[in-house]
């Protein structure tokens, strides 16, 4: 995972390209060009029930679903699957799409 990303897209912008019902509300979130992780950030997710996307705010950050204190989430920042031995960590239940532009390097 990169230590930082930016999102300088609107937030209304994104709800149509990833065609989310327009009566969904938008998350209140400004541009931000040094995003870090465990910042709130939007994501889009699918949500089976309704049978459409949302928008929503989460906190950036990888936290296993074993984990008992949310805290474990800074010391895998860096994970990479590339060069991560098999372990608990990799058994991830759901995939979110993050919305951030690109490395913020």
């Amino acid at each position: 995972m990169c230590g930082r990303a930016k999102l300088e897209t609107d937030l209304s912008q994104l709800k149509i390209a990833f065609r989310i019902p327009p009566e969904y509300p938008t998350p209140n979130f400004a541009p931000n060009w040094n995003a870090a992780p465990t910042d709130n950030l939007p994501i889009v997710r699918y949500d089976p029930k309704a049978g459409s996307r949302t928008l929503d705010l989460m906190r950036w950050g990888l936290v296993p679903y074993w984990a008992k204190d949310i805290k474990i989430g800074f010391s895998t920042i860096n994970a990479m699957a590339e060069t991560q031995p098999p372990a608990p960590q990799q058994a991830i239940d759901g995939v979110n799409l993050g919305s951030a532009n690109a490395p913020g390097r």
